[in-house]
């Protein structure tokens, strides 16, 4: 299933006309299963939005191990920090499958967080959520034992899974 912008929850409630905007300066590119979509390292100059399939994130240590990070499935942006510091990609992202995604030039995105605050209050909440993940993480790699970290992890990979409910 290929997502719009509109899928994504920072865009989620954007109006038709902000939308058409902002997908206008879009620059769309389809990726085969194993082709790269950005190098850590380079500089992201676009907020990469992964409209169709899924995307592994993963970091070289300097003694050229691999470390996988995420495997994310649209709709999600990729490197949001780095775009708002006007840093390097933090990963390499590789297509696990065929891909579609939207790059969104820096200055766009910058422009729409500065004119809505709605698109602001969602990415740092976004944000928010990724600190909050990561000092998790942090802690199961740093105190828990391998038994524990498993659990952990699987409970975390069933909750995602149920659907949310509605009020």
């Amino acid at each position: 299933m290929t997502h719009t912008l509109a899928d994504l929850p920072m865009f989620g409630e954007l109006g038709e006309e902000r939308l058409r905007g902002l997908a206008v300066r879009a620059r769309r590119r389809r990726y085969a299963a194993g082709q790269v979509l950005c190098t850590e390292g380079d500089p992201a100059d676009h907020l990469i939005v992964l409209l169709a399939g899924r995307v592994r994130a993963a970091r070289v240590s300097a003694e050229g191990r691999e470390v996988v990070l995420a495997v994310e499935e649209a709709p999600v942006a990729f490197d949001k920090t780095a775009l708002l510091v006007d840093g390097p990609h933090r990963a390499t992202r590789t297509a696990l499958t065929a891909v579609e995604v939207a790059y969104l030039p820096r200055a766009a995105v910058l422009e729409l967080v500065g004119a809505e605050p709605s698109v602001a209050a969602r990415l740092l909440r976004t944000l928010a959520t990724t600190v909050r993940d990561l000092d998790e993480r942090l802690l199961d790699a740093s105190v828990r034992d391998v038994p524990s970290r498993v659990a952990t992890w699987l409970v975390r990979r069933c909750a995602a899974a149920l659907p949310t409910p509605t009020t």
